[in-house]
């Protein structure tokens, strides 16, 4: 009569018992899953932190429009870029150069520019990859233009009288600043050198054109547009030889967290 009941609380404390060591096996691998997951994102904000703040500074130079000019493009801007990368992230750019224009358009009205200048500024952030070796990035760029420029056989009409006649618009003065979005690729080619492509799209935010005209080239920006303008951008770099501000830690490097 006894053994039932004894059979009976056997099984029960049994019962118990790997429940009870069930609970514990789930917390002990729940307990190592968690430590896993604090060391993997303990390496990850270590790697993160071996990034140098300031990784390099490039010096390189825009030669798409002097290659257009070369095959029949009669306008040219080409500058000196100035080029920095702080955490691989940001890229801060200045650009300054010069340019020259001479155009003849269907009606024959010829302009012609042999002094012009810019000043550019703005900032690059990287989209994808690494820019040490090649990235996908984002800009913009805020510029500044300035431009002297003569217009010949300009076709002047007289709506009172009803003629049309030509003249001369000569020694002619303009600013201008304007805005370019831009999304381009930079690749480095063979040790310090590099090269880029740009697609940029532009807009002029003001501009101070004469009682007589306005240029129909601004440096920098392009041929003037109302509604924008699109051109393209190609340019070789020069990394200088400067050092990052911190060093990395090195690559074999093992991380643990102290349990």
């Amino acid at each position: 009569m006894l053994r039932f009941p004894i059979r009976r609380g056997v099984f029960l404390w049994g019962c118990i018992f790997l429940l009870l060591f069930s609970s514990y096996a789930e917390l002990q691998g729940a307990d190592a899953k968690t430590k896993e997951e604090d060391i993997e994102m303990h390496k990850k904000k270590k790697k993160l932190d071996t990034i140098p703040f300031f990784n390099r500074a490039m010096v390189g130079i825009n030669l798409f429009e002097p290659i257009a000019c070369a095959f029949g493009q009669s306008y040219w801007a080409s500058g000196i870029l100035l080029r920095a990368d702080f955490k691989e992230l940001l890229l801060p750019v200045v650009e300054f150069g010069i340019s020259k224009a001479d155009v003849t358009n269907s009606s024959g009205t010829r302009y012609k520019s042999n002094k012009g200048t810019y000043f550019s500024f703005g900032i690059d952030m990287r989209l994808t990859g690494n820019p040490a070796v090649g990235c996908l990035y984002f800009g913009v760029r805020l510029g500044f233009a300035s431009m002297n420029y003569d217009i010949y056989d300009a076709k002047i009409s007289n709506n009172f009288w009803g003629e049309n006649y030509k003249t001369n618009i000569l020694n002619q003065k303009a600013t201008a600043s304007y805005i370019h979005l831009q999304i381009g690729i930079k690749a480095k080619m063979y040790k310090s050198l590099y090269m880029g492509w740009a697609l940029r799209y532009g807009f002029i935010l003001s501009d101070t054109p004469t009682e007589n005209s306005q240029p129909y080239y601004i440096p920098g920006f392009g041929v003037r547009n109302s509604s924008g303008t699109l051109s393209f951008s190609y340019s070789i770099y020069f990394k200088l030889p400067l050092r990052p501000s911190r060093k990395p830690l090195p690559k074999n490097e093992n991380t643990t967290i102290k349990k």
